[in-house]
């Protein structure tokens, strides 16, 4: 058979029914999959600032998106409706852990963040990840690890940017029958980019980012694909995070008061003592 969707006629052959079913199989399925399922993908490879709570304060967030996937041959653009939920405590200076929920790719994800260096307005930090996701009869696990740089350039707004890998593996309990989840069964390799300002009040904040990644997969049924594997697929996904910071108020009335109480006893009379 001829291929499909390689030389100058793959527009005009990728009209027969062989290959549109194939074609389904090659790149739609791939993105679908993808996006329902890969850890790196419906949910973003990176929301994060490089900048920590502090020891005790609290975040909430949510995270909308639209994604863009496509090959040499064709694209799907996906709209995420449905947000990301992230949760977060400060347990110390410059470490944080939390995680969170992604309904649209049912899966959950548990991270931590450590940031290793701050230098004036300049702040780096790494936030290593393990998500698990479960569709029906396909179910796997994805480690990322993203590093993420900031930037203040004034008190509310500065940029954020950063570089992420991912490893998925996933498997299906439909056994060696050709049906619809087998076809994951295998590796997806993820990695790229992001970068998107960053605006926010006292307990308010908003990051637009921009990411770019790609996916390389390696299939354990790639002779299901009359002998072909999936092409790598390259996606860009638009989003918006908005968090709330919580316990910072409370914070800063304790730290008023013991201000206050030394005030006061360095001003006591002696006889009062």
């Amino acid at each position: 058979m001829k291929n499909c969707f390689r030389g100058k006629d793959y527009r005009k052959a990728s009209r027969r029914p062989e290959c549109r079913r194939r074609g389904f199989v090659r790149f739609g399925l791939a993105a679908i999959l993808l996006m329902t399922l890969t850890g790196g993908c419906m949910m973003a490879g990176n929301y994060h600032s490089a900048k920590t709570l502090g020891k005790g304060e609290s975040s909430f967030g949510m995270t909308f998106g639209i994604n863009r996937m496509s090959n040499d041959n064709d694209h799907v653009i996906v709209p995420n409706v449905i947000p990301e939920f992230a949760f977060h405590v400060g347990l110390a200076k410059n470490w944080e852990i939390g995680g969170r929920v992604a309904p649209g790719a049912l899966g959950i994800e548990l991270d931590t963040k450590y940031r290793f260096l701050q230098k004036g307005d300049l702040h780096l930090a790494v936030v290593p990840a393990v998500a698990y996701q479960a569709l029906f009869e396909g179910y796997g696990l994805t480690f990322r690890l993203p590093v993420v740089l900031s930037y203040d350039f004034i008190d509310n707004f500065g940029f954020n940017a950063a570089v992420f890998g991912g490893l998925s593996a996933y498997e299906s309990d439909e056994g060696d029958d050709e049906e619809f989840f087998q076809y994951i069964e295998g590796e997806i390799l993820s990695y790229g980019v992001s970068l998107g300002p960053e605006l926010r009040g006292s307990v308010f904040f908003v990051r637009p980012e921009v990411e770019f990644v790609r996916y390389e997969s390696s299939l354990k049924h790639a002779d299901n694909l009359n002998g072909e594997s999936w092409e790598p697929v390259n996606s860009v996904n638009v989003l918006v995070h908005f968090g709330w910071i919580f316990g910072r108020e409370k914070q800063q009335l304790e730290r008023v008061e013991e201000k206050l109480d030394k005030a006061l006893e360095k001003n006591v009379n002696p006889e009062q003592k």
